[in-house]
């Protein structure tokens, strides 16, 4: 919880927090369901880099599941 008197984080802090946390994080367009941001735990499972992951979607990387299935998974989100 944050203090009271704390400054808010920053974009640039939340960038490095983002990018340098254990966990795989990956953000991607509602509307095209391109990777916006995929964070150095994610790319380094991969072994993509984020220029080519830019051009993929979740279902390019997990190709068991469909389109549409991945569309009904994220939905409630």
């Amino acid at each position: 919880m944050p203090l009271r008197n704390s400054k808010p984080i920053s974009a640039a802090q939340l960038g490095f927090i983002v990018e340098d946390a254990a966990s795989e994080i990956y953000i991607f367009s509602a509307s095209d369901f391109r990777f916006l941001l995929v964070n150095r735990g994610a790319r380094d499972n991969l072994g993509f880099g984020f220029d080519e992951l830019r051009k993929l979607t979740p279902w390019d990387l997990k190709p068991h599941l469909s389109e549409a299935q991945f569309r009904e998974k994220v939905r409630p989100l």
